[in-house]
């Protein structure tokens, strides 16, 4: 039994996290929740947003596949994906079908080079990439004026985007009241060096093989921005991000742009009522990130660390998602419990 570490508030009826007795490990829980999520049921409705920088976004509704109809004053989710993942990854899936569960009208967001569809500028994934996640959530309220709240899960980079957005000192919309994170990256630095050794490589090699592919296609865009022939030759996520993520946005370096927008040092700044779940094996991440005085200390962030679990896995028997299934309890718990 994994039962979670830390605060949740006393009226949320947490469930400890029982991991599926095939999948006992960080790498099995990782793979296989991964391979084995459902992938039907569900239809989606795409669109895009404009950007004030002449790109777009481009956003999915979830409906399941009868089709029934949301309310409008249905409380809105907005799904935020991880690195090199997109709006109808499996994960994604499974937090929309909690969604449509529990009454909420799920949308999913496909960042710059995500998704089925291509941006037209320069600009490609940044874990810091706020002023989209804004963007989104404003135009969401613009869509769904009766929607009685709305609300963001993010996931891995996700997770770390969403904390960052909600604590960088930006001004929040009103109807924004609950939100949570599933393996957020509390320090990239550390996390990086995850990425760089063992079983970590693995992952960030697959990360790396699809970025190269994308600064590929936009190599036209990025050229006079960045050494695209040392792009290109990256032979890490590391040195990806060095001669290419940090470069495109104006860090230094990539360290720089890890410490620049890794999410733990926005923590003490949330101002709305925020679940973070992580695992202590998950493979991305180092243990030690986590700012357990940081949470403890702000009243709005609640924790459901766990022993096991691995990297967005937390897969149990029965293909049930502990990680989807608590994040999108806890926003319903919120949303009903409103004073």
């Amino acid at each position: 039994m994994n039962q979670p570490f830390l605060a949740i508030p006393e009226s949320f009826s947490l469930t400890p996290f029982e991991p599926a007795q095939f999948a006992t490990g960080p790498h099995a829980q990782t793979i296989l929740a991964n391979k084995l999520r459902p992938t039907d049921g569900l239809t989606f409705k795409l669109d895009k947003i404009d950007t004030p920088d002449d790109d777009f976004l481009v956003v999915e509704y979830a409906t399941n596949a009868a089709h029934d109809p949301i309310p409008a004053d249905a409380p809105v989710l907005l799904c935020l994906h991880g690195l090199e993942g997109h709006a109808k990854g499996v994960y994604m899936l499974e937090t929309y079908r909690q969604a449509l569960k529990h009454g909420l009208r799920p949308v999913g967001l496909n960042y710059r080079t995500c998704g089925d569809i291509m941006n037209q500028t320069w600009q490609m994934y940044n874990a810091g990439a706020t002023d989209d996640v804004a963007l989104t959530v404003n135009e969401l309220l613009k869509q769904f004026p009766d929607a009685s709240s709305i609300n963001i899960v993010g996931f891995s980079l996700g997770g770390n985007m969403l904390v960052k957005y909600l604590g960088e000192g930006r001004e929040l919309p009103s109807k924004l009241m609950a939100t949570a994170a599933v393996s957020p990256p509390f320090d990239m630095n550390l996390g990086i060096q995850q990425l760089l050794h063992g079983m970590g490589w693995f992952y960030g090699f697959r990360f790396l093989r699809t970025l190269k592919r994308k600064a590929r296609l936009k190599a036209e865009l990025i050229k006079d921005r960045v050494d695209l022939d040392a792009v290109l030759a990256s032979k890490t996520l590391f040195e990806f991000d060095d001669v290419g993520t940090s470069q495109l946005y104006g860090y230094k370096n990539a360290e720089d742009y890890y410490n620049q927008c890794g999410c733990g040092q926005f923590l003490d700044r949330v101002a709305v009522p925020t679940l973070l779940i992580r695992s202590l094996d998950d493979p991305f991440m180092d243990p030690a990130d986590i700012p357990y005085d940081t949470i403890e200390q702000n009243p709005n962030l609640y924790a459901a660390i766990t022993e096991t679990g691995g990297h967005v896995g937390f897969m149990q028997a029965g293909r049930h998602f502990w990680g989807e299934e608590t994040a999108v309890r806890f926003v319903d718990h919120v949303l009903k419990n409103m004073t």
